[in-house]
């Protein structure tokens, strides 16, 4: 959801401020975005505002008509928001007019693992074979997954700046989508990936009706999210598990495409 709102924000931009704080201190009208930099308004502002690697502060006076994206950064301030509060800091949430009510957040989380575990078993269905691989190798090789995946990402954060700040702003955008929907494609199956090594890991402890690869998976999908509800580590867990599965998928398919590549060696005479 978070990439999606993102592109969404970002079609309607104009290029974004890169590497320094933006002060909106006027009534503006289109979306704001800033890389690199806090934001901080004091104004209204007629659409979407988002902060990537950066915080975004809502002054007394500020309003923001549209939806608030924090990637790395939090929101905060007193000022209006009318439409919603995305955050992806491991520091916490946001948090902005009255507290979620807990059975309320309850729901949410509850939803949430639904909705987790029916991609999961999505994912597991259609491409099983590549699941097995590449979730049985990460048994194996977790720390060269956190460490490929690391890299992975940082170079795609890369990519995206570069795609940003680079030649015709139509070709940037296009460039951005691409890299989103990859981005999402890749956190999903990896996911998959990552759930379906846990529950392989759990098997022996399962009764036998819940052995089989898709309750096994499904299962594992529940941990996942069930453990990002622990208050303090949750967040960090969760980044972990991205962070894993997108390398295993890295890595799976780069030595895939290795092992395609036909040999130029001669043989011997």
């Amino acid at each position: 959801m978070t990439p999606l709102l993102v592109l969404v924000a970002l079609a309607a931009a104009p290029p974004p401020i890169l590497g320094r704080d933006v002060d909106i201190d006027r009534p503006t009208l289109g979306s704001v975005v800033s890389i690199a930099g806090d934001i901080v308004i004091r104004a209204e502002v007629t659409g979407d505002v988002v902060a990537v690697a950066g915080d975004i502060v809502i002054e007394p006076g500020g309003h923001v008509d549209g939806d608030v994206v924090a990637l790395g950064g939090t929101v905060g301030g007193e000022g209006g928001i009318a439409g919603r509060v995305v955050t992806a800091s491991l520091v916490g949430g946001a948090r902005h007019g009255r507290p979620v009510e807990s059975r309320f957040r309850i729901a949410l989380s509850l939803l949430r693992s639904g909705a987790w575990i029916l991609a999961v078993t999505a994912v597991v269905l259609c491409a099983p074979r590549f699941v097995r691989r590449v979730g049985s190798a990460l048994l194996t090789l977790r720390w060269r997954a956190m460490l490929t995946g690391a890299g992975a990402l940082i170079a795609w954060f890369a990519a995206m700046i570069l795609a940003l700040m680079g030649g015709a702003w139509s070709l940037g955008k296009l460039l951005v989508l691409l890299g989103v929907v990859g981005f999402v494609v890749i956190k999903l199956v990896g996911l998959t990936v990552v759930a379906w090594a846990v529950g392989r890991a759990l098997a022996h402890a399962l009764p036998a009706g819940l052995r089989g690869e898709l309750p096994r998976a499904g299962l594992g999908a529940l941990v996942l999210t069930g453990l990002t509800a622990v208050p303090l580590v949750g967040e960090l867990f969760w980044l972990v598990a991205n962070v894993v599965g997108f390398g295993a998928v890295v890595s799976a398919t780069v030595r895939r495409r290795h092992a395609l590549v036909p040999s130029t060696d001669l043989p011997p005479r």
